[in-house]
Parts: C-alpha cells; structure tokens; sequence
C-alpha cells in the first residue's frame, strides 16, 4: 500500500511539472506572437515608405529590394502561422518548418543571383532541391490526423 502511495505522489509531481513547463512555452510563444505582429506591421509599413526611395533607382534594383522585402514578409508570416498551430495542435509540422527554410533559402538565392556572386548558387540549389525532396516526403508520409 505504501509503494502504492508513493507511485501516485511521484506521478502527481510529474503532472505538476508538465503543467508548468507548458504554462510557461505559453507564456513565452505569446510573447513571441506578439513580436511576430510588430514585426510584419514593421515591415508592411517600411516596404510602404521605402516605396518611394525605389522610383529614384532603376527599374531591376527597385524590384529587387521589393522582391526580397516580400520575401522576408512571407518567412516571418511562415513562422507566425508555425507557431499558431503550435498553439493548437501542440506539435509542429515539418512542412510549415520546411516551408520556412525554403522561404529564406529562395530569398538568399535572389540576393546572390541579383549581386552577381554566381560562386555560390550551386550550394544553394542543392540545398533547395533537399528541402523540396524533404517537404515531399513530409507531406507522403505525415501522420494521420
């Protein structure tokens, strides 16, 4: 009986300290959801104010900043969208977090494409073509809901 007792009170305090690891992952990620908002109003509004710093240059260097700005507005809505579902479905999937990385990876093969700096495209399209092998597999053999 006492072994008994002693195996609830150990499975309690486990329960406890679950409890309070998740309370404060919500904590923090409500934090980081908040930082998330600031950040892509931020960014909205500095795309909206450089909009005119852009018609003093050519055509293929305004688009270019345009380009990677959007880009860069599309991961920190990737992470946003990571994270809320996080939020409700307590795990995260590998092709939000996959579709993340290709988001930036995309956006650093334009900056080097658009500079000139050729060297260094073909690691880069390596590392594009596994992230899309790995997103394909991801999807083909996800867990059932």
């Amino acid at each position: 009986m006492e072994e008994t007792f002693n195996d609830i009170k150990k499975f309690e305090l486990k329960l406890d300290i679950s409890g309070f690891f998740m309370a404060v992952v919500r904590v923090i990620l409500s934090i980081l959801i908040i930082v998330l908002l600031i950040a892509m109003t931020g960014s909205v509004v500095k795309i909206a104010l450089d909009f005119p710093i852009y018609m003093d240059q050519k055509v293929e260097i305004a688009l270019k900043e345009i380009l990677i700005n959007v880009l860069m507005f599309l991961a920190v809505v990737e992470i946003f969208k990571t994270t809320m579902v996080y939020f409700t479905e307590g795990r995260v999937r590998v092709t939000f977090v996959v579709d993340t990385i290709l988001i930036v990876v995309l956006t650093e093969s334009i900056s080097i494409w658009f500079g000139g700096k050729v060297e260094n495209i073909f690691a880069l399209i390596l590392l594009i073509i596994t992230l899309v092998i790995t997103r394909v597999v991801a999807v083909k053999y996800s867990p059932k809901e």
